[in-house]
């Protein structure tokens, strides 16, 4: 391990010392481009001559800096990586369905750039990092010794990659990847296309709240509006609804849901709609539509500052259809 210290400003430092893990490039008291690093090396970081951790660098993003250890001698190879990784398995123990979940989250895991989803025996990781892709190697070592018989998939696309200058792809790392993949949610199954769909083809955050929603759900008319693949709507359904209507404006996502409804025996109960999700809810209104129960799960609206303005207009239209 080389030791490459980076001198950061009293604001930054000041702010990792209260658990923030990232120093902007206008942090640092030598702009990246002068410092001579390629993307991806290991730094240590020092505030007025002190040691404030370890992490890694990336000139050509914004944030410059990723702190991964707050120990001057951290030595972060495989053997370091493989215990941070330990402790996440740790935490997700307590799962009623551990083969089933978010194994990986980023910076809540002490590994900033990566996420690393576990349906059974396939795993789909992200890494959105330059210094993560550093790690690729190590990190390919640790998954083969724990999960011998899995398909590893990378699926490296999205803002975050862009962001930091990277390209994107999607690759099999090893194992055989069918066109789609089952996904068990509260004893429920679903399809879902982990080389096409999005993230890692499955969100595992809205898990619980499908399941709440799910509660409300006997005896109503539901409307599900972005709805994927039918997460929402097909649990819904499921819990007894009198109907489920599911808009998404794309076709290949209905597709799924109307095959992950079959699935669960209710696609007598679930019907599509394909469109923007705008003007469908306002056709929904003007043709006289109600339901007792409405869903509205839109995508990020607002991603960047500069979004705020348009983002809050589309939030507003939605509540206000």
């Amino acid at each position: 391990m080389s030791e490459l210290p980076i001198e950061i400003k009293s604001t930054a430092g000041r702010r990792l010392r209260q658990g923030h893990l990232w120093v902007y490039a206008n942090e640092l008291v030598t702009p990246p481009g002068r410092l001579g690093l390629a993307a991806g090396a290991q730094v240590s970081l020092s505030c007025a001559g002190k040691s404030v951790g370890r992490g890694y660098f990336n000139p050509n993003s914004l944030i410059a800096v990723r702190v991964l250890d707050r120990q001057i001698d951290a030595v972060l190879d495989e053997d370091w990586l493989e215990r941070r990784m330990q402790q996440a398995l740790d935490l997700r123990q307590g799962l009623a369905d551990p083969t089933h979940a978010r194994l990986v989250h980023g910076e809540a895991d002490g590994l900033p750039g990566l996420i690393l989803d576990r349906f059974d025996q396939l795993l789909v990781a992200q890494s959105g990092t330059a210094g993560m892709d550093a790690m690729r190697p190590a990190l390919e070592a640790i998954l083969r010794r724990r999960f011998p018989r899995s398909t590893l998939l990378w699926r490296n696309i999205g803002p975050a990659r862009r962001a930091e200058g990277l390209q994107e792809t999607v690759e099999v790392a090893w194992g055989e990847l069918a066109e789609l993949h089952p996904v068990v949610e509260h004893g429920y199954r679903f399809w879902f296309s982990p080389r096409a769909g999005q993230k890692t083809g499955w969100f595992y955050d809205q898990r619980d709240n499908r399941q709440r929603v799910a509660a409300l759900a006997a005896g109503r008319r539901v409307l599900d509006v972005f709805s994927y693949l039918g997460g929402f709507a097909v649990s819904c359904a499921v819990a007894g609804a009198s109907e489920v209507v599911a808009v998404d404006g794309s076709a290949e996502a209905l597709t799924l849901l109307q095959r992950n409804a079959q699935a669960n025996e209710v696609d007598q109960i679930v019907q599509t709609r394909h469109g923007d999700a705008f003007e469908q809810l306002v056709a929904l209104h003007a043709a006289g539509e109600r339901f007792g129960l409405v869903i509205i799960d839109p995508p990020a609206f607002v991603k960047r500052r500069k979004d705020f303005a348009q983002g809050n207009i589309a939030y507003r239209r939605l509540a206000a259809i």
